[in-house]
């Protein structure tokens, strides 16, 4: 600043945080406060304000993150699945079929790689989103891996809820949506086996009906840095 008597310029020290010195109690109304702060009642005092502020802006975020529900598919949405599908076609690829014990194995889930920036943009998305990975995982035995996989590859979330059939993601997010802003994030496609996997339509008509927010993931278009900020909480 610059004062008009031509003192200036004036610089005015912010703290890089902020600013919460305590008051001081009436014996210490009248002294300078700078000699208040080398006492152990200033101290006590600081400590109490900063731990109560801690807390009120950790409430603040658990609460305005708990009001917005991030759902994610993980197969073909932040992993690479349709590889492993491919290899367990039957009798080879494009197939009739697939060997699903072979496909959902710890072997085979642990070989998945993830999409670019997919990582990244969720754990940025973890500032304003409560993250549940929902994937329809059919096979048994398949807990252990998809955690392991999602520790081992960084991935930053919640909650992890592996269904038995794509439908029964439906009940998870309807529960959701009674009571928060849901957003769920799928490639909506089955079938990768074959030389042309299709739409679940049946899932989307679900969705639609019970009017729950998603998104289409297309692997071969999507990019998580750009959905990121798409979804990004405004400034």
């Amino acid at each position: 600043a610059f004062p008009e008597d031509g003192r200036g310029p004036v610089v005015f020290e912010v703290s890089p945080t902020f600013d919460l010195n305590p008051e001081p109690p009436q014996e210490w109304a009248e002294k300078p406060y700078r000699d208040y702060k080398q006492t152990p009642d200033y101290l006590h005092r600081r400590a109490k304000s900063y731990a109560t502020c801690a807390q009120r802006i950790i409430t603040h975020a658990l609460q305005r993150r708990g009001q917005r529900q991030l759902f994610v598919d993980i197969d073909n949405t932040i992993n690479n699945a349709w590889e492993r599908i491919r290899r367990s076609a039957l009798p080879t690829w494009p197939g009739e079929t697939f060997d699903s014990m072979r496909a959902f194995s710890p072997a085979e889930l642990l070989s998945d790689r993830p999409l670019a920036g997919s990582q990244a943009s969720l754990a940025a998305l973890a500032r304003d989103w409560d993250i549940t990975f929902l994937s329809a995982r059919g096979a048994t035995d398949v807990v252990v891996p998809t955690l392991q996989w999602l520790a081992r590859e960084g991935f930053v979330y919640s909650k992890l809820v592996l269904v038995k059939e794509a439908l029964d993601k439906v009940a998870w997010l309807e529960d959701a949506a009674m009571e928060s802003e849901v957003m769920f994030v799928d490639d909506f496609t089955r079938g990768h086996h074959t030389a042309q996997p299709v739409v679940d339509d049946e899932l989307l008509s679900a969705l639609r009906l019970r009017a729950i927010s998603f998104h289409v993931f297309v692997p071969e278009e999507t990019r998580w840095p750009e959905l990121a900020q798409q979804f990004a909480a405004p400034v």
